[in-house]
């Protein structure tokens, strides 16, 4: 090989190697970002917050670590024992979850949920770290200011929210998790919807990695996990390795056969809430 041609060899080979890198999840956080975090705005105007079974709710705002204000909402159930943290999928807001925290209260639960930062009427803009941030400060939010025990609280995950959930159990005491619809890591999803991604190493992702699986492998708490085996979004295999990861006998999983990603709570209400007080008896 001539000189010349081992030159342009050697050149193409430097200009694949920095396009593979600039495309790096972990290099290129604004990119995935848009593909990760889809904010959703409010209808109902700031303040006001919808009565649900019953249960007048407040406006709650709290400050995320990095300083946002952070925007929730709180029902409060006199004679409940536990407290759920609810932690929404990538997309809307909270005002999106309102079938669902009626659930929640049906089941006896009292609920606190909030908006990401950059989602609905809360600061700031949604990144990895942020909303890790945000569901650390909510929990703190709860203990601190609400006087909720953290045995006393049962940390929710709906779909992306699956992934904080978990996170947060890793760095903050609760009763038990409830995880619905959501993915093992974030390499994985995003292997399975970009193929290519597939190309990069687990070390190439963004920190934290949103590893549920290697969280569960260790964590002794009760856990619920909740899926529609006709989701499309994310496949029920990534429920079912969830589920086997967890070392303990205290875990249930419910597969809903005629279920997708986000309804859930709209076809099966009832037999849904049987499963959230199901798991009060793991606890």
């Amino acid at each position: 090989m001539s000189v010349r041609n081992y030159n342009k060899m050697s050149l193409s080979s430097f200009f694949i190697f920095l396009i593979y890198m600039i495309f790096a999840p972990r290099l290129n956080k604004p990119l995935y970002a848009n593909f990760l975090f889809r904010p959703g705005t409010r209808t109902l105007e700031p303040g006001r917050v919808p009565c649900l079974e019953g249960i007048q709710g407040k406006n709650i705002d709290f400050s995320s670590k990095n300083g946002s204000r952070l925007n929730g909402w709180y029902f409060k159930q006199s004679e409940s024992r536990f407290t759920i943290l609810f932690n929404h999928g990538n997309a809307g807001t909270i005002e999106n979850r309102v079938a669902i925290c009626s659930l929640l209260l049906k089941a006896g639960y009292s609920v606190f949920l909030y908006d990401y930062q950059g989602y609905g009427y809360s600061d700031g803009f949604a990144t990895i770290e942020n909303v890790i941030e945000d569901s650390v400060s909510a929990y703190d939010y709860l203990v601190s200011e609400q006087g909720v025990k953290p045995e006393h609280i049962v940390i929710y995950g709906e779909s992306l929210g699956v992934s904080v959930s978990c996170h947060l159990s890793d760095l903050r005491k609760c009763a038990a998790l409830i995880l619905q619809s959501g993915f093992s890591s974030l390499k994985a999803i995003a292997g399975h919807k970009y193929p290519i991604l597939r190309l990069y190493p687990k070390w190439l992702y963004p920190m934290p990695g949103l590893d549920s699986l290697s969280v569960l492998k260790r964590s002794k708490v009760p856990v619920l996990i909740v899926h529609g085996e006709l989701d499309s979004v994310i496949p029920f295999s990534h429920a079912e390795e969830l589920f086997n990861a967890i070392s303990h006998d205290k875990k249930q999983f419910v597969l809903y056969a005629d279920c997708a990603h986000s309804d859930i709570c709209t076809l099966k209400p009832q037999e849904y809430v049987e499963a959230l007080k199901g798991l009060i008896s793991l606890v």
